[in-house]
């Protein structure tokens, strides 16, 4: 089997990562995409405790055709497949945890080693040449993530996402989009702040203005690391039925936009009506997924 290496630029790394021992850690729901050209895959991870992957070939209609438990601690070297089609393949991981109360350590979470294709297989190249960050909440993480979605093939997506993230999570762990990588070293060409949701729950809209404040101030870092990035302040859809009503941190992002003039404002109102919803009534079906994952592509396309 040919190894490829987790430092691969080939692979799509989405959500936080961390880099412990010489391997990939992902908090809880961070995920893994990949295109290549073979027969078989398999994956080499290293667990504590508890965890799991589950895996999509071919397929984003959150139909998880694999979901698989590593049969032991340390150590596992797991087979997707060994007879697929000798053809170009997507590959999407999801990997997950069930001892939640060590989340933030990251202890106890599956470590990415290595990525196995047979010997003749090749991984291809993700996406094209404009590399996207993506600063948000669930709506880009976990089993929520909608960015998968969005279809750009000249697009390469890294989220920095996690759910519950708020304006002042966002730009206290800026320049960092996973444990020590610094955000400099990957050089978006475009950056979406997604944030809005969690503050509008914490009603940092109204007090001392700390949403505002903070979308200002992490724009100005971003913009002190590269002047010329796009910047774009999105706000999600509101689900009125779920008594969560966030309209107001939209005003305030569009308000940032027309004063600073360097920044561009999306409003997913018009999308509103067409979304399905899952049962907690905050996030989408799947349904609801694709058909704003296309909707925002197509919003980006304008500008990139």
């Amino acid at each position: 089997m040919k190894i490829i290496e987790r430092t691969d630029k080939s692979l799509n790394w989405l959500g936080r990562w961390m880099e412990n021992n010489g391997k990939y850690s992902g908090w809880g729901g961070s995920s893994l995409q990949f295109k290549f050209t073979g027969s078989s895959l398999s994956i080499e991870v290293d667990v504590h405790n508890s965890g799991g992957i589950s895996v999509m070939i071919d397929d984003y209609s959150d139909n998880w055709t694999h979901k698989l438990t590593p049969t032991h601690n340390g150590l596992n070297t797991i087979t997707i497949s060994s007879e697929l089609e000798n053809k170009e393949h997507t590959a999407f991981f999801r990997f997950w945890s069930t001892n939640y109360k060590n989340k933030r350590s990251g202890t106890d979470y599956i470590k990415v080693n290595n990525i196995l294709i047979d010997d003749n297989a090749v991984i291809n190249k993700w996406s094209g040449d404009v590399k996207l960050g993506y600063f948000g909440d669930s709506w880009a993480s976990a089993d929520n993530d909608c960015l998968r979605f969005i279809g750009l093939d000249s697009v390469e997506i890294h989220s920095i996402s996690d759910p519950g993230f708020t304006s002042s999570n966002g730009l206290n762990m800026y320049p960092y989009v996973a444990g020590t990588i610094p955000i400099k070293d990957i050089s978006f060409d475009a950056v979406v702040i997604g944030y809005g949701i969690n503050d509008a729950n914490r009603r940092f809209l109204s007090s001392n203005y700390i949403f505002k404040k903070n979308i200002i101030k992490l724009i100005d870092n971003i913009r002190a690391n590269d002047p010329i990035v796009k910047i774009f302040l999105l706000q999600s859809p509101r689900n009125y039925s779920s008594k969560k009503d966030a309209s107001k941190y939209g005003s305030v992002l569009e308000d940032i936009s027309k004063k600073r003039r360097d920044c561009i404002y999306i409003s997913s109102k018009d999308t509103e009506n067409q979304l399905g919803w899952s049962v907690d009534g905050v996030h989408l079906d799947t349904k609801g997924k694709h058909i704003y994952g296309k909707w925002l592509g197509e919003q980006l396309s304008y500008y990139l």
